[in-house]
């Protein structure tokens, strides 16, 4: 279930190197953020999204798009579950291996051009990418809900 939080947020796509392919061995898969338009990006607006998964809570930020980032990083929200564990962020899930579309002018609608940007950035030789797993997520806003006030005269 996190798999697929993250790949909401972060736009994940899978992607295989066929250039690696023998007979003897499996394909190594690779995860890229920001293959397509993910949550965060559409929504700059979202800083950090909490989420719990039966027994688990995690904390996801939006340390790529969020204007005001910084002074998120100041709130007591993100030092209380910084000081817990990382947040999952961009920075972190690439120093964990992800690889980037880090060019925002490639059409990541277009799997060609996908492909071209993984080969020239990334190395990799013969991309294609999967997608084997559907990412979908659901935000659930609080709303105040209290009724209005009105003076004793109905005004």
């Amino acid at each position: 279930m996190m798999d697929e939080i993250i790949g909401s947020l972060f736009g994940v796509r899978q992607v295989v190197d066929l250039a690696e392919q023998r007979s003897d061995q499996a394909l190594t898969m690779r995860l890229v953020l920001f293959a397509l338009p993910g949550v965060f990006e559409r929504h700059p607006e979202i800083v950090g999204v909490i989420t719990c998964t039966g027994e688990t809570i995690s904390f996801c930020v939006n340390d790529e798009f969020a204007p005001d980032f910084a002074t998120f990083q100041q709130s007591r929200i993100y030092t209380v579950f910084a000081r817990r564990s990382p947040p999952n962020s961009a920075r972190q899930l690439r120093e964990a291996g992800f690889l980037s579309i880090a060019d925002r002018s490639v059409d990541r609608r277009n799997e060609k051009a996908l492909q071209c940007y993984l080969t020239e950035a990334h190395g990799i030789e013969k991309p294609v990418l999967l997608d084997m797993k559907h990412y979908t997520a659901t935000m659930m806003v609080p709303h105040d809900h209290a009724p209005s006030i009105r003076d004793a005269d109905g005004g």
